[in-house]
């Protein structure tokens, strides 16, 4: 189950540091307040969007789909799950 959460896209440190790029900007730039209200805006729905589609892939496939729900909610609150050796 940890497995298969750890294996999403949203979890991959190339789509996580591009998230960062997209929000934050270059790192030479200075973010603008608003710009980066609306990127966090954007990346929270894309978030929500993700985890409503794994989550039919989850009832679909797992037979305790429950705990796998659980694990992926609980990285996506705190990315260090993964860094940690789960």
């Amino acid at each position: 189950m940890q497995h298969y959460v750890g294996l999403r896209p949203i979890f991959v440190v190339e789509v996580m540091n591009e998230d960062s790029r997209s929000v934050l900007g270059d790192q030479d730039s200075t973010p603008n307040r608003h710009d980066v209200n609306v990127a966090l805006s954007e990346r929270y729905k894309q978030i929500t969007d993700t985890v409503r589609k794994e989550s039919s892939t989850i009832r679909t496939v797992f037979p305790c789909p429950n705990d796998v729900m659980s694990i992926l909610v609980q990285a996506v609150a705190d990315p260090r799950f993964f860094s940690n050796g789960v």
